[in-house]
């Protein structure tokens, strides 16, 4: 396929519209058996992968709300054939849309034979993320991973392939950045009298987990002025952030290139401060709670108050932090 997936959806859009129910398709380069995997747009200007399966298949599943799988016959060349139909009716959907069709062309062209199963498969292993894509990102999630892109923006400035591949909180990682043990932890807050952050688990502010373990809490102010998240990812790919890298793990922490977002995303940096996390820094710890008190817990969480912390790391240690972090 010549462009990427969006470039070809793109391209059909720009086409002639169909009308009584028809469907405009390009063909994707991939094919079965049974013939070409085409893309798809409808009369309505909706997104179509059609997969070529046996007469008289049913495929039905409802992946998540605004992406779903049933059938359509079409003719190719005066031959009716049945595709398998997997559409997305919802337009904040059609940027994971667009990532999960590319997955499913690339399952095709690896193993032709797959047919529907690739289709299934690839179904199975997004659902999560699709449904986390409908419900969209909360305010708080927002101004999260604000902040985690803007620390990776400082280690960036010196490594940026390491800065994205030690991204690891979107992952389920312990610490928002990783690399050969030296953990960064991210805190996001956009309050206007930021007085305290809310550190998530026991092991988050715990050093004896790392070899080397730092807080960086994020201060953010929403305004119509600043750069939102797409500009931000723009300006890390303008630093030589690996785009692959990026976007996959912008899709776990539950954002993709385009989404539309129910809340606004325009926040100004007002600074980020940096703390060395030791056995003296305050906090709650695991190691420090007798393993008998912990039985029959399920998660501890608290407030962690900024104003009785240690003096924050200076600008110019701040900064050779991070360029050591990235080496």
């Amino acid at each position: 396929m010549t462009g990427s997936v969006s470039e070809q959806f793109a391209l059909l859009l720009g086409d002639n519209r169909p009308t009584e129910a028809r469907v405009l398709t390009r063909p994707t380069g991939a094919s079965t058996a049974l013939g070409p995997v085409l893309l798809g747009i409808d009369d309505e200007g909706l997104r179509h992968l059609l997969v070529p399966i046996p007469d008289g298949e049913q495929p039905k599943d409802r992946v998540s709300r605004g992406i779903d799988l049933g059938h359509r016959d079409l003719f190719l060349h005066g031959v009716q054939v049945r595709f398998a139909d997997l559409s997305c009716t919802i337009g904040r959907l059609t940027g994971p849309f667009d990532k999960l069709v590319e997955d499913i062309v690339g399952r095709l062209e690896r193993d032709p034979a797959a047919g529907l199963n690739a289709v299934i498969a690839a179904l199975d292993d997004w659902r999560a993320l699709l449904r986390q894509a409908i419900n969209g990102l909360s305010r708080e999630e927002i101004v999260g991973l604000i902040g985690e892109l803007e620390v990776m923006a400082k280690l960036a400035a010196t490594n940026p392939s390491e800065a994205v591949l030690g991204w690891t909180g979107p992952s389920g990682a312990v610490h928002d950045f990783s690399r050969n043990g030296y953990d960064i932890e991210v805190k996001s807050t956009a309050a206007v009298n930021a007085n305290a952050v809310r550190i998530s688990n026991l092991d988050q502010l715990d050093p004896t987990l790392s070899t080397d373990l730092h807080l960086a809490v994020v201060h953010l102010a929403a305004s119509t002025d600043a750069p939102d998240i797409e500009t931000r990812i723009e300006e890390l790919l303008a630093m030589g952030v690996p785009a692959d890298a990026l976007e996959t793990r912008l899709g776990h922490a539950g954002y993709y290139r385009g989404m539309e977002l129910s809340v606004p995303s325009k926040y100004a940096l007002r600074g980020i401060r940096w703390w060395n996390v030791d056995g003296d820094f305050p906090g709650l710890r695991a190691s420090d709670i007798d393993i008998s008190r912990l039985v029959g817990i399920d998660g501890i969480s608290y407030d962690l108050l900024l104003g009785v912390l240690p003096t924050a790391l200076s600008p110019d240690a701040a900064a050779q932090l991070a360029h050591d972090w990235a080496t």
